[in-house]
């Protein structure tokens, strides 16, 4: 028996489903998603416009010496290592560790990539 793909009482589907209701309701404008590589390919373009989304002014960033790591929460979680950030702010290729059938099946929840009924879409 196949499970849907983002139950919503699960860690990822109770996001997925607080993340898809924020982008839908009346209030997505207020709404910022951020696509990983284009951050992790221009940091300081991404964080610029973050910062007039914002209304704030923006300031340099240190783009090489970034650290963070959440043991007790990824340990809680059973999923060692899944917080930790390397220094070093930069696009690292990856190839996903999902099996091929796995991946096409969630490739297509990426619902924000082609907007359609909500004020993001204008």
């Amino acid at each position: 028996m196949m499970r849907p793909p983002c139950q919503s009482g699960r860690l990822v589907g109770f996001a997925y489903n607080a993340l898809k209701e924020a982008f839908y309701s009346e209030y997505s404008e207020s709404l910022l998603l951020i696509d990983y590589n284009i951050l992790s390919q221009a940091p300081d373009k991404t964080l610029s416009l973050i910062y007039q989304f914002l209304g704030e002014e923006p300031f340099e960033h240190d783009f090489i010496n970034v650290e963070y790591e959440a043991n007790e929460f990824d340990r809680r979680l059973n999923t060692d290592g899944l917080h930790q950030v390397r220094s070093k702010v930069e696009f690292q290729p990856r190839a996903t560790v999902l099996p091929p059938d796995l991946f096409a099946q969630y490739e297509g929840l990426s619902f924000w990539e082609t907007p359609t009924s909500s004020s993001l879409a204008l």
